[in-house]
Order: C-alpha cells, then structure tokens, then sequence
C-alpha cells in the first residue's frame, strides 16, 4: 500500500481492519493457551509486520491495534485483559509475558532495513548513502544526524522514512555511528552552521521549515557562506529574495522562492549573528580551506603566495597578477584556481581592478 505522497494512511487502514480480523478469529476460536501462543507468534506477527521495513506508521494507529489484539490474546494466555503494558510487553526474565510492542517492533524493523543497506555493496549502500547525505544536507546542522538524536528536526518534513529511525534511537536512548557522517566542514574560524541558531526555543517549528525553505533556496549551510569576504557583514545578496551571486559547487534540492513572511524570519535567524544592522558580533577569521575545497564559487579568489587573482566568467579564470594592490590581466584563462587561493573583494569601479581585501589561509 505504498503513496507517490509519501503517507501510510492506506497502509494503516489495511492493516488495522486485518489486525481486526485477527482479533475476531482468536476470540472466537477454541484455542488453549498453547495455540494462541502459537498463532500470535507464527501467524499474526508474520502477517502484520511484514510491511513494518519500508513503512512508517503512525504511533496511534499501531498502539490501537495492539489494544485490540491484547485484549483478544490475555484472556487465552489466562491473564487479565488489563494487565499493565509493563507486564504484557516485559522480558520473560522479569515476569513479563513478551508480547510484542508493534510500535518497538516497526522500529527495529526499519533499523535493520537500513543497517542492512549500509553493510550491502553495490548500489543498495549507495542510495542509503545517498539518502543519508540529502537528509544532512536538508537540515543544515552541525551534527550527525544520527549520532545525535535528542533534537527534533521540523526541517525535515515532508521526509518520513528516516526520520522515523531517528525517533526510534531518541526514544531508546541509542545512537547510529556512520562511517562517514556528511557534516560539511567549517570553513573560517569562528564559523557556525545557520541552522543550529534555528534549531531553537526561539522559532517554533512551521518558522523552522520556513528559515529552511529560505537557506535552501539560497543554497548555503554556513555563516561564511553569508557573508563578505572580510568576514565582517552579511551580505546584501544573502539578505533580499533574489538568488546569491556566488552558487554552492555541489548539489542542493530545488526550493520554489519562499514568500514574504518566510524572508521576514530569515533575517530574523541572520541577525542573530549581527550587533547593528547586518554587521557580525564577531568578525570570521582566516579560512579554513581553500583552493577548489571552497564550498562555494565565488567571483574573485587571490593566491597570497603567487601574488595572482582569478576571475570567475563563463566558467573559467581569468588570472591576473597583484601589484601594490593594482590587479592587471596576465592573457592566461585556467579552468581551477589554485589550492592556496581564498576569496577577496575586488572594486571594479575602475578600469583597472583593485584589490580591497583578502584572507589567508591557515
């Protein structure tokens, strides 16, 4: 019963009417304890959880069906129909009877699903890699996603599926260690992930999904990747509801604009970072990478030890040699800059271009 939109509504109904079903062949049937252990085991849960890897549903609708089939099965166990859950879902070791829990149950299942995947080669461990990577990137955080559990992520609704497994290690206080966690790499000293700022008491969770929308669509993660090269404000184009100069250099999912309101709290979370206007509490420092590991493509980079600055047009550089400040064109056109090279500001009010700033890489 799988949905192109993503939801288990008739999945859930499905099985709720055939979990009702079961209910009623057990309470009519004649079986002894020995049988009904048997066909909770053998038959039912087979029957029941067999969608449980690939669907995810809703807490309610899974707690109501064991709710109906407990009060079905004790009486043939020979307990009380209202036995606490305690007791009904509890290790054997400690008097339990060991029913199963179908919300703990749907949640190992997608556990192992995805554990499988990624201990798989070939292309079942690259699309989990792959989904795991978008699911990094669409919430903008500094952590793992799965290594830390205890924040809720309303940025990454519409997403169900692993989500879900990250619910299920939150509420059994267990983590998921990647081999490779995807967290993008700071890139100046005192650097910091937008998101973390949103991720807050001070946005509720819709005004989340809609700072989201707004840094998806201009496709940055990073303070740095909002602010000049100096380090020292944010960027106009990074403020108005316009595309960035600068585009990230890998992928990013497409985002419709978002509207009006959404730009409202965008700023809101970016001047979080600013003392007046849009100038930074605390300067960014020098960078951190540099050369073709820049998350960005900026529009001038200038190599301090070449004494050289490329410019960005029509998908190559254009190189040009420093001066006492004054740039001049060299003829040469590369297609990479060097690794050494970071973003500087130029001032192309003149014929002759000139440099105004830059960083050095560390």
């Amino acid at each position: 019963m799988k949905s192109p939109a993503g939801h288990n509504n008739s999945a859930g109904k499905t099985l709720s009417t055939k979990n009702q079903l079961y209910a009623k062949i057990i309470n009519n049937s004649p079986f002894d304890r020995k049988d009904t252990w048997t066909y909770y085991h053998a038959v039912y849960l087979p029957s029941i959880t067999y969608s449980f890897p690939s669907s995810v549903l809703l807490e309610l609708i899974l707690t109501q069906m064991q709710k109906d089939i407990k009060t079905s099965v004790l009486p043939k166990y020979g307990f009380n129909r209202n036995t606490p859950n305690a007791v009904v879902y509890g290790n054997a070791e400690f008097a339990g009877i060991e029913m199963r829990d179908l919300n703990q149950e749907q949640g190992i299942s997608q556990l192992c699903s995805l554990l499988m995947a990624l201990r798989t080669s070939g292309i079942t461990n690259r699309l989990s890699l792959i989904a795991i990577s978008w699911m990094q990137l669409l919430t903008g955080v500094s952590y793992s996603v799965f290594e830390n559990v205890e924040d809720e992520l309303h940025q990454l609704y519409p997403m169900k599926w692993l989500p879900a497994i990250r619910r299920f290690l939150h509420h059994n206080n267990a983590t998921l260690e990647l081999e490779e966690n995807f967290v993008p790499q700071l890139q100046r000293t005192n650097d910091a992930f937008l998101m973390d700022f949103a991720v807050t008491p001070r946005f509720t969770p819709i005004e989340i999904q809609r700072i989201n929308a707004c840094r998806l669509f201009k496709g940055v993660t990073l303070l740095s990747d909002v602010t000049t090269c100096e380090g020292t404000n944010i960027r106009e184009d990074m403020i108005i509801k316009e595309k960035p100069k600068n585009n990230f250099k890998g992928l990013m999912p497409y985002q419709n604009c978002p509207n009006a309101g959404s730009w409202s709290l965008w700023k809101k979370l970016l001047q979080v970072f600013c003392i007046q206007g849009y100038k930074l509490t605390e300067s960014l420092g020098n960078w951190l990478v540099s050369g073709e590991k820049l998350h960005r493509q900026w529009q001038s980079c200038f190599d301090n030890q070449q004494n050289i600055v490329y410019i960005y047009k029509f998908e190559q550089y254009e190189v040009y040699s420093v001066e006492n400040g004054i740039c001049s064109y060299t003829g040469k056109v590369v297609t990479n800059i060097s690794n050494t090279a970071v973003p500087c500001t130029i001032d192309y009010s003149t014929l002759e271009i000139t440099l105004v700033s830059f960083m050095t890489a560390i």
